[in-house]
C-alpha cells in the first residue's frame, strides 16, 4: 500500500500525465484523481469494487480512496491529479460523502472542451480554463453517480495517520504506538482507521512494507533477508508470509520472474 505524499499536499496543485499500458499498485493520496481512457480497457480496483473503463470513459477517485489500476490490453490513459482548492464548490458538495461508482461519461461538447483545456500532458493549462474544464467534467460526474453520506471524516486525522505510517513503517510500529504519538485512544484510532481506510492497521502496514520490498527486489541487488528488515519486517518468516499473501508469490519467485 503506497501513500503518495506528493499527491497529498500543496495548493493550486495540478498534474496531468499520459500513460501507455497503465499499471499501478494499490495506493492513496489526498488530492482527487481524474482518469480518462483514450484507448483500450482499464480496470480500476478499490477495497470494495472493481470497475472496467472502456475508451471514452472517465473515472474519478475521491480523496484518500485506496485504488489500483490494471490494463487488460493496450491502453492509452490520461491521469490528472488536482488539489480541491481548484474546485471549492465541488469540494464542499462531496465533503463527508462517498460516490456510488468511479465510472462516468461526458457529453461530446464536454469531452472536446476537456481535451482542449484539461488533458494536456505537454504543457500546463491556463488557470482559468483549467478550473472551467474541471467543473464541467465534475458536473458530469455528479449527474452520473449518487453520493452516500459517510461517517464524519476528519481529513486532517487521516493525513496524520498516513503520514505516521509513511515516516515510521520501517520501524516496529503498532496502532498503540501511533495512538500514543498522536494523543488518541488506540480503540478510537482502530475503529476510525478501519472505517475510512477499509483495512485493519496491521494489514495496511504489511501492504506498505511489501510495496517497499517490491521496489527493492526490482531495483537493487540486496539479499532477500536485507530487504525484509529494511522494509520493516521483524523476521524473515513474517516477511515471506505477508509477501505471499499480498502478491501470491514468494519474494524469491518474484525476483526470479522480474
Amino acid at each position: 500500500m503506497l501513500y503518495q505524499e506528493k499527491n497529498s499536499v500543496g495548493i493550486n496543485y495540478f498534474e496531468c500525465i499520459r500513460y501507455e499500458n497503465f499499471e499501478f499498485v494499490p495506493h492513496m493520496h489526498r488530492h482527487p484523481e481524474l482518469v480518462n481512457v483514450k484507448a483500450g480497457t482499464l480496470v480500476v480496483q478499490s477495497i470494495d469494487r472493481t470497475e472496467h473503463l472502456e475508451a471514452g470513459q472517465y473515472a474519478l477517485i475521491l480523496s484518500n480512496q485506496i485504488h489500483a489500476y490494471h490494463s487488460l490490453n493496450h491502453t492509452i490513459v490520461d491521469v490528472c491529479i488536482f488539489s480541491e482548492d481548484h474546485v471549492p464548490y465541488f469540494s464542499q458538495d462531496i465533503k463527508g460523502k462517498r460516490a456510488s461508482q468511479f465510472t462516468f461519461t461526458c457529453r461530446p461538447f464536454i469531452v472536446e472542451f476537456a481535451n482542449r483545456e484539461l488533458f494536456l500532458s505537454d504543457r500546463q493549462p491556463d488557470p482559468y480554463m483549467l478550473r472551467s474544464a474541471l467543473y464541467a467534467v465534475l458536473r458530469e460526474f455528479r449527474d452520473a453517480v449518487s453520493l452516500q453520506t459517510d461517517e464524519k471524516i476528519d481529513e486532517e486525522l487521516i493525513d496524520k495517520m498516513l503520514q505516521y505510517v509513511n515516516n515510521y513503517y520501517t520501524e516496529d510500529i503498532t496502532l498503540k504506538s501511533m495512538a500514543e504519538e498522536m494523543g488518541y485512544e488506540p480503540h478510537y484510532l482502530s475503529r476510525y482507521f478501519r472505517s475510512h481506510i477499509k483495512m485493519h492497521f496491521s494489514k495496511f502496514i504489511n501492504h506498505y512494507r511489501v510495496d517497499a520490498a517490491i521496489e527493492m527486489l526490482k531495483n537493487t541487488n540486496l539479499s532477500i533477508t536485507e530487504i525484509a528488515f529494511k522494509s520493516g519486517f521483524q523476521s524473515i518468516r513474517s516477511f515471506n508470509r505477508a509477501f505471499l499473501d499480498i502478491t501470491g508469490k514468494t519474494p524469491r519467485n518474484f525476483r526470479d520472474e522480474k
